[in-house]
């Protein structure tokens, strides 16, 4: 998309439309990943403690160490959950003035919304480091997006 983005000097109508429905099936995953396939518990389960996922996984003297490989499972599934949205948010927002700062407010806006619906759905852990991972997430896939256009631009000009 890209690279025939690069060599139009524009982004075709279909590729936009494209883009939104990459956009609509990966919100509609999420939705489902984060919520609705999941089963109710008595109450609601909260952890506002900030890197205690972090604390429980690993072990940190003498180096890194995973020590709980479930809970290390689960930090980085909430990272790589948000990385389409570091992709497909810029390039939806592109028409913007301000395209990545817009898409990692609607980044952090769908988080604290799905970790705030968790708990009152009482549907998974409302946490803190899920927020964390979420944005973490984002970010790497925004910088390989920016990467990746960096990149498609340079090689243009060979």
């Amino acid at each position: 998309i890209i690279a025939l983005e690069q060599r139009l000097g524009r982004r075709p109508a279909w590729v936009w439309a494209a883009l939104c429905a990459m956009l609509a099936v990966y919100l509609a995953a999420y939705g489902w990943l984060t919520l609705l396939s999941r089963s109710a518990d008595e109450r609601a389960q909260v952890n506002l403690t900030l890197f205690w996922s972090y604390r429980e996984a690993f072990r940190w003297e003498g180096g890194p160490q995973i020590i709980r490989l479930g809970m290390a499972r689960e930090i980085l599934m909430n990272i790589l959950l948000y990385m389409p949205l570091g992709f497909l948010l810029p390039m939806v927002f592109d028409r913007l003035r301000f395209p990545g700062l817009a898409s990692l407010g609607t980044a952090f806006l769908l988080s604290g919304a799905t970790e705030a619906l968790q708990y009152l759905t009482h549907r998974g852990l409302c946490e803190a480091d899920d927020l964390f991972n979420n944005l973490l997430g984002f970010l790497i896939g925004f910088g390989l997006l920016t990467a990746g256009r960096w990149l498609v631009k340079k090689l243009g000009r060979l």
